[in-house]
């Protein structure tokens, strides 16, 4: 994997998460509804599809320079995504002890 791709890679789940996170700072992102604002998710989902659609085809995605990645890499984005998640629920926990 090339270092630009890759580093795309590790910030697309990253940033994924904090779309979701960013919709409250003080209700957890697991009590927040998704239907509720279907658009983040859309923003989400949308680009994911053209995404994996791009690497998928032949030709667009030699063009494009991009490979699919190992499901070791995927699992690694996802533990950094992870990070994320993690301090974003501490934000809110923090916020919620002080109220």
């Amino acid at each position: 994997m090339r270092g630009m791709e890759c580093g795309r890679s590790t910030r697309s789940p990253a940033v994924n998460v904090q779309c979701l996170n960013s919709r409250s700072e003080r209700r957890s992102i697991f009590r927040q509804s998704l239907i509720a604002n279907p658009f983040p998710l859309a923003g989400i989902v949308g680009p994911q599809v053209l995404h994996l659609s791009a690497m998928n085809v032949p030709g667009l995605n030699t063009m494009l320079g991009i490979s699919l990645i190992s499901l070791e890499q995927r699992l690694i984005f996802a533990a950094l995504a992870s990070v994320v998640l993690l301090v974003g629920e501490l934000v809110v926990y923090r916020w919620r002890s002080r109220a």
